[in-house]
């Protein structure tokens, strides 16, 4: 199981990431994406991995909420994505939509979400999920909530592994 994004390292750090797990040939994967993977990379994933998940959290279906997080990219990238895992080896998708978010305080706003949510996954309603949650139950380590925590309202308790493996 791998968590995070690949991508965030770098698509250096992704292609020699693959290429180990194709000599190895490793089975299941699951990978978190805080944008959606361009299509050539959802190919490169399809040829590494016999079998793979993909979770994509967009945050929100609105654009601007998105780039109040920092995520500067439009629907039609995060659908672009989308078409592609659809269309390849990956067996199920899922889009993660926050709440809580800059911008995103309303209930209209919330619910226009959820509706598009559940369009996004709709193309392809046997293997795609759509989720609205809170940011919860930990903050991602290397996200914007975690590493600019106090910008966004969130008081962190532990930094490191060892903080967190301490008794409360």
């Amino acid at each position: 199981m791998v968590i995070g994004d690949l991508l965030q390292a770098g698509s250096g750090y992704a292609e020699t990431f693959l290429e180990a797990v194709k000599n190895t040939g490793s089975g299941t994967s699951w990978r978190s994406n805080f944008s959606g993977p361009p299509a050539g990379f959802v190919r490169r994933m399809s040829d590494s991995l016999i079998n793979f998940n993909v979770e994509i959290s967009p945050e929100s279906h609105d654009p601007k909420v998105r780039n109040a997080f920092g995520k500067s990219y439009g629907n039609a990238e995060l659908e672009a994505s989308i078409e592609a895992l659809i269309g390849s080896a990956c067996r199920r998708l899922d889009l993660f939509f926050m709440v809580g978010f800059p911008f995103r305080i309303t209930r209209r706003s919330w619910k226009r979400s959820t509706i598009a949510g559940n369009c996004f996954a709709g193309t392809a309603a046997r293997k795609s999920f759509s989720h609205d949650r809170p940011l919860a139950p930990f903050v991602d380590p290397g996200s914007r909530f975690f590493e600019e925590a106090e910008r966004f309202g969130y008081r962190l308790f532990y930094r490191t592994l060892a903080e967190h493996r301490q008794p409360c």
